[in-house]
């Protein structure tokens, strides 16, 4: 492994800090995702896992390949990755037939043979998660559960139709609609639909309230259909079925509302697909669903698909980016103004 590298660039105002690129990490090639804690950064990368001080950004442990035994991880998808949870004392790690349970320092604990790891996210002393399977009528579903302790499933909380449907030949639905969800106290967060809709789930899986909002709605143009195909063109991922996705790719009038969910402190952050000077438009709710603030945030996209991988803790946006001049990943921290 080559030393790690970093660079630290700090600028004060008044009489907080607010960072820009905080970090460059010459180790990371693709990394998929990044998760903080109070001391420590957790970055995903195929099968691995990085774990770097916030203090210096010094690599601590990497750990993780692909396989099947302890301390090895199938990806669920070359685009997906692996998943990680991190918790007050531990790293829950989501991969393909398991979930693996580690230290904050990178240290195995144990694994429970699961097909369920995918965005698995602790809930009180249970999980939550989500499974994919066929419907009677050939409509390929994406369902969110509740688990117990060693991952047997005891409540179904919602179902939806996925954003892909070969079998009744739908094909592929590019800026389809969300669909995540988020534990937060003894709650469970969904979104899964086009409009501005969050619904909330109590311990037991019953739908209590839900949480609205007006936006604006934005239309899917010809440029952004062009753009899609050319991702898929060009994606090293995808461009051996090009012909295929051409074939079969279909697009919404609109853009779903939301575009993503993230519940950090005790609030809500939904982001939209709305951009403005560079920036993307983001509601910050409280968990009782009184919105807050609209602030535009500087995510940065990777592609029109997907954008750089970031998290949102303690009032900041971090995000990791690709310099193109040097072909490096970069920290960006944002102090996002609530």
């Amino acid at each position: 492994m080559r030393k790690l590298k970093f660079t630290i660039l700090l600028v004060l105002l008044g009489n907080c800090v607010f960072a820009e690129k905080v970090a460059t990490f010459y180790d990371l090639f693709r990394p998929k995702a990044i998760k903080v804690d109070k001391t420590q950064i957790y970055i995903t990368e195929e099968a691995s896992v990085f774990i770097y001080s916030r203090e210096d950004f010094g690599l601590k442990k990497k750990f993780g390949k692909k396989g099947q035994g302890p301390r090895e991880f199938l990806e669920w998808s070359m685009r997906e990755g692996i998943t990680v949870s991190i918790q007050s004392n531990y790293i829950i790690v989501g991969s393909r037939g398991k979930v693996s349970f580690f230290s904050l320092d990178g240290n195995y604990i144990r694994d429970i043979k699961s097909r369920f790891g995918r965005k698995i996210k602790p809930f009180e002393k249970r999980f939550v998660g989500s499974e994919r399977y066929y419907g009677k009528d050939q409509t390929l579903l994406d369902i969110i559960c509740i688990y117990d302790a060693e991952f047997k499933k005891s409540t179904e909380i919602y179902k939806t139709g996925s954003y892909i449907q070969l079998r009744r030949r739908n094909g592929f639905l590019f800026f389809s609609k969300s669909f995540d969800y988020y534990p937060c106290e003894d709650k469970i967060f969904v979104i899964a639909e086009n409009n501005f809709l969050i619904d909330v789930f109590d311990r037991n899986g019953k739908k209590i309230y839900s949480i609205k909002s007006e936006y604006e709605r934005l239309k899917v143009t010809e440029t952004h259909k062009e753009d899609a195909l050319n991702y898929f063109k060009t994606d090293y991922l995808s461009r051996d079925r090009y012909e295929w996705y051409k074939k079969n790719i279909r697009f919404p009038e609109y853009f779903p509302a939301i575009r993503s969910l993230n519940i950090a402190n005790k609030k809500i952050y939904t982001r939209t697909y709305k951009k403005v000077d560079g920036k993307t438009e983001c509601f910050i709710f409280n968990t009782k669903g009184k919105l807050l603030r609209k602030v535009f945030l500087p995510i940065q996209e990777k592609d029109c698909r997907d954008s750089y991988p970031f998290t949102i803790n303690n009032g900041k946006l971090y995000q990791l980016i690709e310099n193109p001049d040097t072909e490096n990943y970069e920290l960006h921290v944002t102090k996002i103004e609530e």
